[in-house]
């Protein structure tokens, strides 16, 4: 370790004994195993995660207490942190006493804490509540490991009475006791939010009947109160992804979609035009539309087209791998907008529109080029003036494009969508310039 304060180098030597075995870093949060060996915690941790049931030194099993909840060695940690402050003088950081993690022991009265609250016991206390969530939340981020074992411990359906009690009101009432809002409550269902969103993922939830979640109805209308009623940000980003990841069914999301001001909810995250919200929301649009033609008119009817094409414009001004994903997302929800005929309309009633699909084709993303071209087939097959959706795409040279990428791409129904549009878009060029564009391609 080397400090230099003011002009003098000073070389500092950390004691052997002071370093983690696996890690080789100076120890913070030091435990002892029923080995007899010490680590850092957040090490040996990782390497239990890691699926590693085995000491790292005597490679002998591992006790289950060691996986669990490791004895802290208040010995060495003492020893570590006098000799941190008899070297401040050459530089070296005071280390600070670690807070102490929780424990799986402690899990269930944790629980046993959030389920008072979430049925209104007159022994619950919101500033217990708040701490419960903590913990959990805590204890998730720093062992992956056991957010399974929290969702077993039911933790999902008291988070949703929980958001229930937080977020009163309609629409929709999922819960019969209603609670006058406070900021603490809005704290509480805050910290309730992002426990569900590090419980509700794919990796935890691979082992778990996430489908017997999802058909839940309680768990998603307290979701989508949530997001209607979250008052940060990032709240509702992350109602957002965890209705995503939930999968409701076909019935469900149609109902969702049909619920006064959500359509219009996510079209305004959407107008945000922010990484945090803009993705999630998209997301969501898209499987709401998938549910039903009346939630894609609705789509139409908020401005949704607009704000969409807004979107493509402005990702014109940007590049990079999640601009694209964004491009491709957009270019779906668009193309779900345009089954129905308010959206085909909407699409076809702005030149501007028909311009910014046909400048994001790009024959180096595929998916978003199909997308794309479904779009302009079902406005240019269906609206009652097909020619000028036409003549505005040709004159962005959208002919061009579209075989370009019908020469490149490597789905067959893409080529196929490719082929149709190119044949829809010459029959309204003139035949002396289809003849200069096809010597160009």
């Amino acid at each position: 370790m080397s400090k230099n304060p003011g002009s003098l180098q000073v070389q500092v030597t950390v004691p052997s004994h002071f370093l983690c075995p696996i890690s080789l870093e100076p120890m913070t949060d030091p435990v002892i195993l029923t080995s007899g060996h010490t680590f850092d915690r957040a090490s040996i941790q990782r390497w239990v995660d890691d699926g590693n049931f085995t000491c790292p030194l005597s490679r002998q099993p591992l006790d289950p207490t060691d996986m669990e909840d490791p004895l802290p060695n208040h010995t060495l940690r003492r020893m570590i942190q006098a000799w941190y402050l008899q070297h401040a003088g050459c530089g070296v950081d005071r280390l600070l006493t670690p807070r102490q993690p929780p424990s799986l022991k402690d899990l269930p009265h944790l629980i046993d804490i959030l389920a008072s609250a979430a049925h209104n016991s007159p022994a619950a206390s919101p500033h217990d509540s708040l701490d419960a969530l903590l913990k959990l939340a805590r204890l998730s981020t720093d062992r992956p490991r056991t957010r399974r074992i929290i969702i077993h411990h039911g933790a999902i359906p008291i988070l949703s009475k929980l958001l229930s009690r937080s977020f009163p009101g309609s629409p929709p009432i999922v819960s019969s006791v209603a609670a006058v809002p406070t900021p603490l409550s809005h704290t509480i269902a805050d910290e309730a939010i992002k426990l569900l969103d590090l419980l509700v993922d794919p990796i935890s939830c691979a082992e778990i009947d996430l489908q017997h979640l999802s058909c839940h109805e309680e768990l998603t209308f307290s979701l989508v109160n949530a997001l209607l009623r979250a008052a940060t940000l990032d709240s509702r980003a992350r109602v957002s992804t965890i209705l995503t990841r939930l999968q409701p069914p076909l019935c469900l999301r149609r109902k969702i979609g049909e619920l006064q001001g959500f359509i219009a909810a996510l079209a305004d995250m959407i107008r945000e035009d922010d990484g945090l919200l803009s993705k999630p929301a998209l997301g969501l649009l898209i499987d709401i539309c998938e549910a039903s033609n009346r939630n894609r008119t609705m789509a139409t009817e908020v401005g949704a087209v607009e704000t969409l094409a807004r979107l493509l414009e402005n990702r014109l001004q940007q590049s990079g791998g999640d601009e694209n994903d964004n491009v491709e997302m957009v270019m779906k929800a668009l193309e779900l907008i345009c089954q129905c005929a308010e959206g085909r309309a909407a699409v076809a009633a702005d030149e501007r529109i028909i311009a910014v699909i046909v400048k994001n084709i790009n024959a180096a993303y595929e998916r978003s080029a199909h997308h794309a071209f479904h779009i302009l087939l079902l406005v240019t097959k269906y609206v009652q003036e097909p020619e000028k959706v036409k003549a505005a795409a040709l004159r962005e040279g959208a002919l061009f494009k579209v075989i370009c990428v019908a020469q490149s791409a490597k789905n067959s129904e893409t080529r196929k969508a490719a082929r149709r549009l190119a044949s829809a878009l010459s029959e309204a060029m003139p035949p002396e310039q289809l003849s200069k564009t096809m010597k160009i391609i």
